[in-house]
């Protein structure tokens, strides 16, 4: 007899953070036969006003018909740092569990940076610029985004930390197929071997994955490496854990 089909909520969700490989973990979740989502990789039900007024039943109408044995997921990036999502989150998705790629800080501001300014543009000494505001969100610190320990202080008060898998990008870039696996084992589904993982860009394109598209002067690494030293720091006793940055 065929398993029954169903449209439910999430079994777990990648909440970030931006620039850190979501994309990639994301499609190369959807290989594995005992995992599905929406179409869309970032439904951001929880972070917009204007999607989360729609209402819950908006949001399960958003993921495909799902088999019994088979985990729901989404990833929308802006969920771990938008203050507002983790309580809406606990609200509907008490249950839950959560995915969480960091990235250097450094790196993922010049990535975004690098991202969404225009080549002729280009001028990366305005990261030196107190709180650059995100080009999504007009009033939100760009680089606040870097500043992991305040979002995730935020959750934990929320959710207990074995509920978030924490993954370091770096360990995703060098070796994707070991990470991926190192999932499937949290999630407790199959370790099925999906074949070669491969690298997506924000639209979900198959590419080469390439650091930045122009030089960065040392001044502006320097500048925001210092500015997250102390920041790292309480990352690093929070979760017993040294991430190099």
């Amino acid at each position: 007899m065929e398993e029954i089909q169903m449209k439910r909520l999430p079994d777990f969700l990648i909440i970030g953070a931006p620039r850190c490989g979501t994309s990639s973990l994301f499609l190369n979740f959807l290989q594995h036969p005992q995992i599905d989502g929406p179409q869309c990789k970032e439904v951001h039900f929880f972070n917009r006003n204007k999607g989360y007024r729609r209402g819950i039943r908006w949001y399960k109408n958003q993921f495909p018909e799902i088999k019994k044995n088979v985990l729901c997921f989404e990833a929308s990036p802006a969920y771990f740092y938008q203050p507002i999502c983790v309580e809406r989150i606990f609200k509907h998705l008490p249950s839950c569990k959560f995915i969480l790629l960091l990235r250097n800080p450094v790196d993922r501001a010049i990535s975004e940076y690098s991202r969404w300014i225009k080549p002729k543009k280009w001028n990366p000494h305005e990261l030196m610029i107190k709180d650059p505001c995100h080009p999504f969100h007009v009033n939100f610190p760009s680089l606040e985004i870097g500043i992991y320990i305040k979002s995730l202080r935020r959750w934990l008060k929320y959710f207990s930390l074995d509920r978030i898998l924490i993954i370091k990008s770096e360990d995703f870039f060098e070796n994707e197929k070991k990470i991926i696996l190192q999932c499937f084992d949290w999630l407790g589904v199959e370790l099925v071997d999906i074949g070669k993982p491969l690298f997506y860009d924000q639209k979900g394109m198959v590419r080469e994955r390439v650091p930045y598209r122009n030089k960065v002067p040392d001044d502006v690494k320097e500048y925001l490496k210092e500015f997250y030293v102390p920041y790292n720091r309480e990352l690093y006793k929070l979760l017993g854990r040294n991430f190099g940055w």
